[in-house]
């Protein structure tokens, strides 16, 4: 049970505009529930402006799941890193929102009329927190499996399209701009290869430069060989691969934007607002319930954020039908 409770989990939202309008959305689905079906006999209250009465609960609902996000991103931005998100902290988080919410609203029913009392208090917490316990972790789990499930699947259906033979076409058009007019003999053939090798410009892998938010070079390295960056708050780690197969790793300070700037676009592709992955030198794409993420023997993972998905993915799949296409036309024409 504890091994299930330490599986990843997306973490909440971060971002205070979104969590904000998260937390609107929820406020206003309790003002209007509350205020359509009127549950625990709330409609025969001798409460003035009940309608209006009911609406704050809302508010209150509003406030409480929004001020824990915003508090921790001013003093502990690091609660909500999705790196460190789980099942069992999903759980234990709408178990905390959920206390909050039961203690404001026994609160805000005392402006109705009453005196606060401990007893009585206790009485509306555990039965309060009791109610909501089941639909806390049934909802949870359920989205974990979905997710999961999701995210699994679609890796396998990736990976599996990227192994796969290339469609017909591909082979076809790589072949008509590799392959000769005319189908010479074995002599002419062989002529004509030593030729172009002979005459074909030689390829020299340049360097790049990669500077500080002070422009002192920090790395100097070919561009084919960096695997992916990553930011952490003032530093972005550069991962580049080495001799022996594994990743080396050089912390620049500077901004993911900043080092980015400094790389071709192709074919480095932002994946994540943390992290910058070299799609070329990506072996395999796995899943959870988080999202998929991009692999490599020897190297660090990289995470695909949920929205950019299907850009990364198309990207890849692409790159995969490509290199089987070429690596066809190659043998085609050795033959």
């Amino acid at each position: 049970m504890l091994d299930f409770l330490n599986n990843p989990y997306p973490a909440p939202e971060t971002r205070r505009f979104r969590s904000l309008l998260i937390s609107c959305l929820i406020g206003a689905f309790v003002a209007v529930f509350l205020i359509v079906f009127k549950p625990f006999d709330t409609a025969g209250a001798n409460i003035p402006n009940l309608n209006f009465f009911l609406a704050g609960y809302g508010g209150i609902i509003t406030i409480i799941t929004f001020l824990p996000k915003f508090l921790s991103d001013l003093v502990a931005p690091k609660v909500f890193k999705e790196a460190n998100w789980t099942v069992g902290r999903q759980i234990f988080y709408l178990f905390c929102l959920v206390s909050l919410g039961i203690s404001g609203s026994y609160w805000y029913l005392l402006q109705a009329g009453g005196q606060a009392n401990w007893s009585d208090y206790s009485y509306f917490f555990r039965n309060g927190l009791l109610v909501a316990s089941f639909p806390i972790i049934v909802i949870t789990l359920l989205d974990y499996i979905r997710k999961l499930r999701y995210y699994e699947s679609g890796a396998a259906a990736m990976n599996a399209q990227r192994s796969a033979p290339p469609p017909a076409s591909a082979a076809v058009a790589h072949q008509q701009n590799i392959a000769p007019a005319s189908a010479p003999n074995s002599k002419q053939d062989d002529h004509a290869q030593r030729n172009v090798e002979e005459n074909a410009p030689i390829q020299i892998e340049v360097s790049i430069h990669l500077t500080d938010n002070q422009q002192r070079v920090e790395l100097v390295v070919p561009p084919a060989q960096i695997w992916c960056l990553h930011s952490d708050g003032n530093y972005v780690e550069a991962w580049t691969l080495n001799e022996a197969g594994g990743c080396d790793r050089t912390v620049i300070r500077n901004t993911l934007a900043g080092l980015t700037s400094q790389l071709p676009n192709a074919p480095f592709l932002t994946c994540h607002r943390s992290w910058v992955v070299n799609t070329d030198l990506v072996e395999n794409v796995s899943g959870n319930a988080q999202g998929y993420q991009l692999d490599r023997a020897g190297a660090p993972t990289v995470i695909v954020a949920r929205g950019r998905s299907k850009a990364v993915l198309g990207m890849l799949q692409n790159k995969g039908i490509s290199r089987k296409a070429l690596g066809n036309s190659k043998e085609a024409l050795g033959k």
